[in-house]
């Protein structure tokens, strides 16, 4: 750690430690102003209960380690100075690390060519340390009876749904440590990445029947920043998505078969920076109808992760072990190089594109007071309240077969089948782009209902919520579509379900929760059970359990060798 960075650490733990009882530290300002201070420390304590299948050139499947796979620590610090009603300034960051790479050094099993040793320099380059992301939060507030601006680092979140996100894209995430279920359950307050960014509303004294409280709210950043997802465990950590079964990990030799297809903004996108040219907008009119809280949405964004198209210029034969040539000459053309299949054969290389997306779309949600007659019958207090959420992408770029066609030519010509080079050079003729363009329809539905189960808890309400969401791509039946370059096609209808359970026990201090996620298509399955304690003012200790399965290797079931049992510490004030 830079000398530079200890005064003010020295500093925070001064003022941590003479806290006082309260959840914040005040200071009365003169001229009424007020300063508060906010913060918590965390330690992260992850056991795996598995082992991962290797593959043939070596790397996990699906990131399996029976033992200590996180010890993550992380320091936050939050100041909120209030000038006047009109005007208030925030700023935070968070400091954190991983004491894993630390405690497993002399682990063979995570040192050795299976293991994660080499991911540690991945997962820095994208910490939150980075001096870019010092600050989490720095925003200066405006706001007047019908304007409000926040200008600064922010998060803009605009959505509905638990668990998986629709309308709430404008920030990134960061899903290298823990994948989606690291705090989807909690709002990924810990994994959203704030951006530079403009926020704007303006709310108008002015009632139009059927419609109240409409507010005009506008969000612009200039900043490109993509959802972090790495890929092949070894370098990329144990929660990095798996090498694709039939492309061996020759990353030990320095010449890895898709080393560097970490998902964020590459060179090969041409986003150095912030740009006009690479903004992204957002628009929402929000307000009642009747009893009815409505939101209509737009965005010019880009899309969450790339696709990846094979490079048909880099389609050839690589010589003895496969090794070498492609990986050199693939790379200062933009194409990320690796040879399909270990050995003497042919080789393809592969390019990530990243595009930008059109979408509008609209969020509904409404107390179901009709059934309250009903709902007193069944001896319930709360009406169930219905969410609907819902957005329209126009043009979307999706892989193809033909990317894929040309991969399993490759594949076929090192099999010994001479047919399969004819294949590879139909592919290449055939598309050229390895995508389509099609418009896609993306819903959820969901039913919020607070329930009163005597039995289970005789004091507290069990808080419980259901969702539905469909995503359908228009387009000929003829279409294929596949998460290149993995053998898992995009089905044209792809339907999930999420649960969510949580309720409170001794005066609120022990606070347990479930949540599940089903992929219909895949057959997978990702539930978490956690329970957070409230010990006095302060201490916020957790437990939990996640446990992911599968009947395939596709879809939440790339995980499933991931399961664990986990333990955190948090100090707030």
């Amino acid at each position: 750690m830079k000398k530079s960075f200890l005064v003010p650490i020295c500093v925070l733990f001064l003022i941590l430690f003479s806290a006082s009882s309260a959840w914040c530290i005040v200071f009365d300002l003169p001229c009424e102003r007020k300063l508060y201070l906010t913060g918590h420390i965390d330690q992260y304590a992850r056991y795996g209960l598995q082992n991962s299948n290797t593959l043939p050139g070596g790397g996990r499947v699906g990131g399996g380690y029976r033992g200590l796979t996180d010890a993550l620590y992380s320091f936050l610090f939050e100041v909120h100075y209030i000038h006047s009603d009109m005007l208030e300034f925030r700023v935070g960051t968070r400091l954190e690390g991983d004491w894993a790479y630390a405690i497993n050094h002399s682990q063979n099993s995570w040192n050795g060519k299976n293991g994660f040793d080499q991911s540690e320099g991945q997962m820095k380059r994208h910490t939150h340390n980075l001096q870019r992301d010092f600050f989490r939060e720095c925003n200066l507030n405006f706001t007047t009876n019908t304007f409000s601006a926040r200008l600064g680092k922010q998060t803009v979140v605009w959505g509905e749904t638990d668990l998986f996100r629709l309308m709430d894209m404008f920030n990134p995430l960061d899903y290298q440590r823990i994948y989606v279920l690291r705090d989807a359950d909690y709002g990924y307050e810990e994994t959203r990445i704030p951006l530079w960014a403009v926020k704007l509303g303006y709310q108008p004294d002015i009632r139009v029947d059927p419609f109240t409280n409409l507010m005009l709210e506008f969000a612009w950043t200039p900043e490109v920043r993509q959802t972090l997802l790495n890929v092949g465990p070894r370098t990329g950590g144990p929660w990095a998505v798996p090498i694709p079964h039939d492309m061996p990990d020759l990353t030990g030799l320095g010449l890895g078969t898709l080393k560097d297809l970490d998902i964020n903004p590459g060179d090969d996108h041409g986003m150095r920076g912030m740009s006009m040219e690479n903004s992204t907008y957002g628009i929402r009119l929000r307000g009642n109808w009747g009893n009815t809280y409505f939101t209509i949405n737009g965005f010019h964004a880009w899309d969450e992760f790339p696709i990846f198209q094979t490079r048909p210029g880099f389609v050839g034969n690589l010589g003895a072990g496969g090794l070498g040539i492609l990986y050199g000459v693939g790379g200062p053309f933009g194409g990320t190089g690796g040879n399909v299949d270990d050995g003497f054969g042919y080789g393809m290389a592969l390019d990530k594109r990243l595009y930008r997306k059109d979408v509008v779309g609209f969020t509904l949600a409404r107390e179901m007071d009709f059934l309250r007659s009903f709902v007193q019958t069944i001896g319930q207090v709360a009406n169930p309240t219905v969410r609907v959420e819902s957005y329209y992408q126009f043009d979307k770029h999706i892989a193809t077969r033909w990317a894929q066609d040309v991969k399993e030519g490759v594949l076929r010509v090192n099999d010994g089948d001479p047919d399969g080079f004819n294949q590879v050079l139909h592919g290449i003729a055939d598309g050229g782009k390895g995508y389509k363009k099609r418009d896609v329809l993306r819903y959820m539905v969901g039913f919020d209902w607070p329930l009163r189960l005597r039995y289970l808890n005789p004091r507290k309400e069990f808080f419980t919520s259901f969702q539905f969401t469909q995503e359908h791509i228009f387009g000929s039946v003829g279409d294929r579509f596949y998460f290149v370059p993995y053998t898992m096609k995009i089905p044209r209808d792809k339907m999930d379900i999420t649960f969510l359970a949580n309720t409170e026990y001794f005066h609120e201090k022990v606070k347990p929760q479930y949540a599940m996620a089903y992929d219909i298509n895949h057959n997978a399955y990702m539930p978490k059970f956690s329970c957070r304690f409230w010990l006095g003012d302060h201490w916020r200790p957790e437990i939990g359990y996640m446990y992911i399965t599968g009947h395939t290797d596709r879809s939440h079931a790339w995980f499933k060798k991931c399961d664990n049992f986990w333990a955190k510490l948090q100090y707030q004030w």
